[in-house]
């Protein structure tokens, strides 16, 4: 009998607020995980940080 493997798919669902210190860390590192299939979604909640700007800029390089 033939074994079906199939990767997990996984959505994660991120907010943020304020988040530029450490926001390019988390996702990197979810965008990282080992053996499943990563969609990341981020809301941001009205940030007066630099988090949109380093959204906007990861996501040019995420989306295919």
């Amino acid at each position: 009998m033939e074994k079906h493997t199939k990767t997990p798919h996984i959505v994660v669902l991120m907010s943020a607020y304020n988040g530029a210190r450490f926001i390019r860390e988390q996702i990197e590192s979810i965008l990282r995980q080992e053996g499943v299939s990563v969609r990341l979604l981020v809301r941001d909640d009205g940030s007066s940080d630099a988090t949109r700007q380093i959204l906007g800029n990861l996501q040019k390089y995420t989306l295919k």
